[in-house]
């Protein structure tokens, strides 16, 4: 639920705003909030959990997107080889069939 607040950003300049608070809140009760730099109500910052959740989705992520490129160089390599293989034997093929 938001309500409307006042409280000081950083440097002790006075603010108001809306605040979101637990329903039932008494009018007049200290609630405590987050505010940016420039004193605008913002988010919490990050648990520890959240940020090694984070870091890990990511790290997972990197290393997936590193596996398939991988196996899509490998594919195409893979490719040119075959090739390779298949003029060689057309070229010997040529040479013995006659």
């Amino acid at each position: 639920m938001l309500v409307d607040a006042s409280w000081h950003a950083p440097g002790r300049t006075p603010r108001t705003g809306k605040v979101a608070v637990q329903p039932r809140t008494v009018e007049g009760t200290t609630v405590t909030i987050w505010v940016d730099d420039a004193g605008a109500v913002t988010r919490a910052p990050r648990s520890t959990a959240e940020g090694r959740v984070a870091a890990a989705v990511g790290g997972t992520f990197v290393a997936g997107a590193l596996a398939l490129t991988a196996a899509g160089v490998v594919g195409l390599r893979l490719r040119r080889a075959e090739a390779a293989a298949l003029d060689g034997r057309e070229s010997e093929w040529a040479v013995v069939e006659p």
